[in-house]
């Protein structure tokens, strides 16, 4: 459930005495992921405790009082996303919130803009992060939209999906590659196919282009988690409690989903145009992008 708090009690510090103020902005139920706390004392040592928060946009601090404001703001910790009315200042080295209310939102609310901030993506990559959060915000299936924001409210499945490389040695092969791909497969899905509102063949074609790697944020990190296992099956194992939860409210859209991921050969066999959609998308954007492939052309 969401968690509701008004009145933001704002630490003096945050008004920039002498400095001067560039711009304002009004946030109406704005959202932001947390990306990092600093606790300190003040110069009489009172404690003070600043939050930094991000979204597609860009970054910005609010600043709280440990001692009178809510536990609410206390328990909030690393990937937590907020919503939070007030006003957005601009000061020379710095933007800062000054907060009128401020809530958690459920899952079927995140948007993109929160969950994949830009600090958490190389700047290189800055246009392909914009292109995939304005493909997933042309889904219109309400149940899909939830499915995407259960698996990247993980914070883990969010920073390793803007970060970590499409393959090792073949195409995509550098930090980034994934989001590179990603966001070359729903460009060239988005050029071959018009718009089309209400299209759930369209969505789920999205949703799968937007998932269909989402295991090598585990088989290609580091020397232990998943490294030597196939990315189809990590991805179900991410996606498990996600795919349970699309169940729920739509049991054919969840056993398409695992339909793309499982092998081939597995029985009852499955077919789907999407698969056949996603898989070309998939091959031509890593042939257009093999590294191994260019040294011989």
């Amino acid at each position: 459930m969401s968690k509701s708090w008004t009145n933001a009690p704002v630490n003096a510090s945050s008004k920039k005495d002498g400095i001067r103020l560039l711009q304002t902005r009004r946030l109406d139920h704005c959202q932001f992921r947390v990306l990092g706390r600093h606790d300190r004392l003040g110069e009489h040592g009172d404690p003070r405790c600043s939050l930094r928060l991000g979204n597609l946009a860009g970054t910005a601090l609010i600043h709280i009082d440990p001692l009178s404001s809510p536990q609410w703001w206390q328990s909030l910790k690393h990937g937590d996303v907020i919503s939070i009315s007030g006003e957005l200042r601009a000061f020379p080295s710095q933007w800062e919130i000054l907060a009128e209310s401020a809530y958690t939102p459920c899952e079927s609310e995140l948007r993109p803009t929160a969950l994949f901030p830009c600090d958490w993506v190389l700047p290189a990559f800055k246009p392909q992060l914009k292109a995939v959060v304005r493909h997933w915000n042309n889904i219109k299936d309400d149940r899909l939209r939830a499915f995407l924001a259960n698996i990247f409210s993980d914070a883990a499945n969010a920073m390793g999906f803007l970060n970590v490389p499409g393959s090792l040695i073949h195409h995509h092969a550098y930090q980034g590659g994934l989001l590179d791909h990603t966001a070359d497969m729903l460009i060239r899905f988005g050029g071959c196919h018009p718009k089309a509102n209400g299209n759930l063949e369209r969505d789920l074609v999205t949703t799968l282009i937007l998932t269909h790697d989402i295991g090598k944020t585990a088989t290609l990190v580091g020397e232990g988690r998943g490294k030597h296992q196939p990315h189809d099956m990590a991805a179900l194992e991410l996606m498990a409690q996600p795919l349970v939860e699309l169940e729920a409210r739509s049991p054919v859209l969840a056993n398409i989903i695992r339909g793309y991921f499982r092998p081939r050969s597995w029985l009852p066999k499955t077919h789907h145009r999407a698969y056949v959609i996603v898989s070309g998308l998939d091959r031509s954007s890593g042939a257009s992008n093999d590294l191994n492939a260019q040294q011989y052309s």
